[in-house]
Order: structure tokens, then C-alpha cells, then sequence
């Protein structure tokens, strides 16, 4: 049992960790207090602070007693998480130390898990970031108990790259001759990138991950441009859903979702969409029509189970996507054809309706007259 410290050295609480035998967890702490909230603080903070600010390097391991054992043996400038993932308040302590951060959490396979999510919170926080591998599915504790403390220095010394892991860890993960496990892995990839704000770490990123997988730079700089621009309007949209929406709208939509479906279970459909509608104004729809389109051009056919293992690096996205395969109804061509020809006169009103609110309210006689032109010419077509 042990005494847990706040960023100045005040006891603010306890924590103990099982001696013998086998618990549903390692560590025990002080219930949470006015003085004592576990994610405010990271254990041993007030006396890894300094050596922390002298070497530009903090250390950054799970447990209490990683970090007890690190420490008695001469490494100071070492701090346990208490728990597996950081919080906001943690990293704002990491912030003020200015320096890079070294990820030395377990060995086995969570340690790898909160690895990579820690690292992601970090760099998204601007904070450069290596890693300490233990491959013998140990923690620090037991490693340095068990080999000595050289062998960590020197892992210590020789710390990974963040991104050289993640790439590493992702890529063991999946079978790089699967187009659809690849893709999975280069988008995951990719959806964390879009968070970073440096250009430099991002370009640094693009390289490796072609190189990592044989895939054209450009062609990942333009899928991040997609996608950075994909979670702005998703996030847009999501703000104004509460909003009415008009009748003829949520008709607009029904059509629209109807044709997603069938494009979701026919590439032929995919590229009929492209020739006839090739945009949707509901941009959640659209959005998810870019991806289907994306998604053949990358791997021929489609299948729902593909698509959505693909989709799923966008929650957004992925729920639409979700919803509308709920419909599970047959598919043919000339029902095909009817929604085509639904949604073409769907689209026809709506754009006469607007075009009609926008003549109501402008004044200027040529323009009244173009505006007219325009709904003729809408109203022909659908003649036509």
C-alpha cells in the first residue's frame, strides 16, 4: 500500500496492489474525493517533474509500481497513468513539462491497445511521441525485476518512433494480399491523420504509409483530403438534423435512400447512378455515394459486409449506412429504373420550388426572366 501525491507532493489519497493470488484488478485505489479524482493526477508527477524538464523526456508507464521500480533504480523522470488511457487533465500536466513523451506501458497485447490509443491522444495534442517495446508480454516491473535494469536503458535509449509502431502494429493485424483488409488499414491510418493540424508531421506520415504499403503518395494525400473534407460536412450536417425538414424533402430522401440501397448490392447500379443522378443534395448521401463510388474503383464489386467493414472508420457514415440496408427488400432492374425516374421527378419539383421562391422575391426584370427560363426548361425535361 502506497500514498498517492498531488502535482506538489500533498498525500490526497491511497492505492494498493494485490500480493498474491488473482483479482479482476492489479491496484486498488482511494475512492474518488473532493482532493482526489484519479484522472486529475498521474502517480509520481510531483518527483518526475523536474528531471522530466531537464532531459526533455517523461516516461510514461501503466502502474504504480512500474514506476516505483523505474524510479528506485535511477530513473526519475518516470509517471504511472493509474489507469490505461490518459484523460484531458493529464495531458494538460503533460503540456506544461515541454517535453516528448515515451510510451513504456505493458508488453502484452492491451499494453499494445493502450499504446496506440495513447500515442493518438498525444500527437493530436502536439506532443512528439516514441514508444518502449517489451515483447515478453511483461510490464516494467516484472521486466526490470526479472533481467535488470541495463536491458531497460537501453530500450530506454533506443525508443520506436510513435508512427513507425503504429504502422507496425496495424499492418501485423492484417493480410497485406487482402484489398479489403488493406484498404481497412490504410483508412484507419488515414482517419487518425485527419485530427493532426501539423502539415509536417502529416506529410512525414504519407511517406511512410507509402512506403508501407506500396500505395502512391498523392493517392493518399487526395483519400485524407476527402475524408478531412467528408468529417467537416458530416459534423455540419449532424448540427443542423434537429432542424424541420420539408415534406418534400424527407420524400427526396426516402427515394434517395432506396437507390443507395440498391447501389450498396450491385456495382451496375454504382456506375447507372453515375450516368444518370452522379450527385445527391443531401450531403450524408452524397457522402456515402462517394465512398460507394471510391469503394469500386478501389475493388470492382461490392458487397454490403465489404462496405461496411470499409465504412466503418466513419461512425457517421457508417450508421446511415446501417440503417438503410435495414430495408432488406428485393432488387431488380426495372424497379431500379423506377426510383431513378422517382428521384429525377422528385428532384424536378423541388428545384421548380425553389426556383419559384427565388422569382417571388427578385426584382430585377432580367433576372425574373432567367429564373423563368430555368424552371421552363427543368419542366420540359421532365416532359421529356
Amino acid at each position: 500500500m502506497f500514498p498517492l501525491y498531488d502535482t506538489e507532493g500533498h498525500v490526497i489519497g491511497y492505492s494498493a496492489r494485490i500480493y498474491r493470488g488473482e483479482a479482476i484488478a492489479k491496484y486498488i485505489n482511494t475512492k474518488e474525493t473532493y482532493l482526489y479524482k484519479k484522472g486529475n493526477y498521474l502517480y509520481n508527477y510531483h518527483l518526475a517533474k523536474d528531471e522530466a524538464k531537464r532531459s526533455k523526456k517523461l516516461i510514461i508507464v501503466e502502474g504504480q509500481m512500474d514506476a516505483i521500480r523505474l524510479y528506485i533504480n535511477g530513473i526519475k523522470n518516470v509517471v504511472a497513468l493509474m489507469g490505461t488511457a490518459l484523460t484531458k487533465e493529464q495531458v494538460e500536466l503533460i503540456k506544461r513539462l515541454r517535453c516528448d513523451v515515451i510510451l513504456g506501458l505493458d508488453g502484452d497485447n492491451a499494453g499494445k491497445m493502450a499504446t496506440l490509443k495513447n500515442g493518438e491522444i498525444l500527437t493530436q495534442n502536439n506532443i512528439n511521441v516514441q514508444v518502449i517495446r517489451i515483447n515478453l508480454k511483461k510490464d516494467p516491473d516484472e521486466y526490470v525485476f526479472t533481467y535488470g535494469i541495463d536491458g531497460y536503458l537501453k530500450m530506454i535509449n533506443n525508443p520506436i518512433d510513435y508512427l513507425d509502431f503504429k504502422l507496425n502494429t496495424l499492418k501485423d493485424d492484417i493480410n497485406p494480399e487482402n484489398t479489403v483488409e488493406l484498404t481497412n488499414f490504410i483508412n484507419k491510418v488515414l482517419d487518425d491523420l485527419k485530427t493532426i493540424k501539423d502539415p509536417i508531421y502529416i506529410d512525414v506520415s504519407l511517406t511512410k504509409l507509402s512506403k508501407s504499403t506500396g500505395i502512391d503518395k498523392e493517392v493518399l494525400k487526395s483519400r485524407l483530403n476527402e475524408m478531412s473534407s467528408l468529417k467537416t460536412i458530416t459534423q455540419e450536417v449532424f448540427k443542423k438534423e434537429e432542424q424541420i425538414v420539408p415534406p418534400s424533402a424527407n420524400l427526396l430522401d426516402k427515394i434517395t435512400k432506396k437507390m443507395l440501397y440498391y447501389m450498396l448490392n450491385d456495382r451496375k447500379y454504382v456506375l447507372e447512378y453515375q450516368e444518370k443522378i452522379g450527385y445527391f443534395p443531401n450531403k450524408i448521401y452524397r457522402s456515402i455515394a462517394n465512398e460507394i463510388v471510391f469503394f469500386i474503383g478501389k475493388n470492382y464489386n461490392i458487397t454490403v459486409a465489404d462496405f461496411i467493414s470499409y465504412i466503418s472508420y466513419n461512425e457517421a457514415l457508417s450508421g446511415e449506412v446501417l440503417k438503410i440496408i435495414d430495408e432488406d427488400e428485393d432488387v431488380s432492374d426495372e424497379d431500379f429504373e423506377l426510383v431513378i425516374k422517382s428521384y429525377q421527378r422528385q428532384k424536378n419539383k423541388e428545384d421548380i420550388e425553389i426556383l419559384k421562391q427565388k422569382l417571388a422575391s427578385e426584382l430585377d426584370r432580367e433576372h425574373q426572366l432567367k429564373i423563368l427560363e430555368q424552371i421552363k426548361n427543368i419542366k420540359k425535361g421532365s416532359v421529356e
